[in-house]
């Protein structure tokens, strides 16, 4: 075989707004209702009786679902599959094993089977057959693999989470290394001597602390609502940045045909402490999903990403030792 013709595929998640009127915004969150119903019913039996194989559950209970709940043949399979993923999850991280329950609104997901991107619009299935929805979007999908339908009820809003298949570049042969050191008073520090500062994120983040205090002391239904609102608005501040950080150490590594080396930062928060005063700050450091981010723009870029242990690294000048 010609190792020249593989291609490298990495899956990536795109979120798309959906643009329903309000006829078929209420058909969509009847369809969320009925498939989260028939997870909650699928869920009860698997938890009772302790089967927690996909295919088992499938065929314990496909007929019962399909019957009780009128949903087609792909969506009750998938919806099998979410409920037996969801207790396999916890038994990997060996956590008490509990009911799980979905919400009427909680995400419910597609394949290619039962929906379909067609130009700037998407046909979905729904109880009553198929819709079609308009999307907001400027990208083409040409190979698209499965989808989420999420509901924000902060904003009335539908988006579709779709999964799809875009190549990644070769990786070359790094002969040297550009060091990112992880931090809190820096986001991150390079061996060039690049710094991120974290003033503006701490910054924010004090607001948000304030703003959360106040909240709290209030304890009113409508405070409670809005302590949920400034928490997702303090996460999208963050994963933002960490977007914006990342991307910018990716391409001065790939500029300059150098890896990325980061420190191994696993379990450092069990293993340091700190004053109460820096609980907050501390708890709140993104530094995993800084990684993570770093680690999948540089898959895509074709750059080496190596993990070193952090141990005395920040003590030595990168320039003089």
């Amino acid at each position: 075989m010609d190792c020249s013709l593989i291609i490298l595929l990495m899956l990536k998640t795109i979120r798309v707004k959906l643009l329903p009127t309000q006829d078929q915004k209420e058909i969509l969150l009847a369809t969320m209702k009925a498939v989260n119903s028939a997870c909650n019913s699928i869920s009860e039996f698997a938890f009772q009786n302790k089967v927690f194989n996909r295919f088992e559950l499938q065929k314990q209970m496909y007929r019962s679902i399909r019957s009780e709940h009128s949903l087609g043949a792909q969506i009750t399979i998938l919806a099998c599959r979410k409920v037996a993923d969801s207790y396999q999850t916890s038994i990997k991280k060996r956590e008490e094993l509990t009911l799980h329950t979905y919400r009427t609104r909680g995400a419910i997901a597609y394949d290619s089977r039962i929906y379909s991107i067609q130009g700037t619009s998407v046909s979905v299935w729904t109880p009553n057959g198929r819709m079609k929805v308009p999307l907001q979007t400027r990208y083409s999908f040409p190979d698209t693999r499965e989808a989420d339908l999420c509901y924000d009820r902060t904003k009335n809003r539908f988006y579709l989470a779709i999964s799809v298949e875009v190549p990644e570049e070769p990786q070359y042969e790094a002969e040297s290394y550009l060091g990112v050191d992880l931090g809190i008073v820096n986001i991150a520090a390079t061996s060039d001597g690049v710094q991120v500062p974290g003033t503006a994120c701490e910054q924010v983040r004090q607001w948000y602390l304030d703003r959360k205090r106040t909240l709290q002391q209030v304890g009113t239904r409508s405070a409670k609502r809005r302590l949920k609102k400034l928490s997702n608005g303090e996460n999208r501040f963050k994963k933002n940045v960490n977007h914006i950080v990342s991307k910018t150490l990716v391409a001065l590594a790939k500029d300059t045909s150098r890896g990325i080396a980061l420190e191994d930062l696993t379990g450092i928060r069990e293993r340091t402490t700190v004053r109460r005063a820096q609980r907050d700050r501390h708890a709140k450091w993104a530094f995993a999903q800084l990684r993570e981010f770093i680690s999948y723009k540089a898959a895509r870029a074709g750059v080496p990403v190596v993990l070193v242990d952090p141990a005395y690294t920040s003590q030595g000048c990168s320039a003089c030792g």
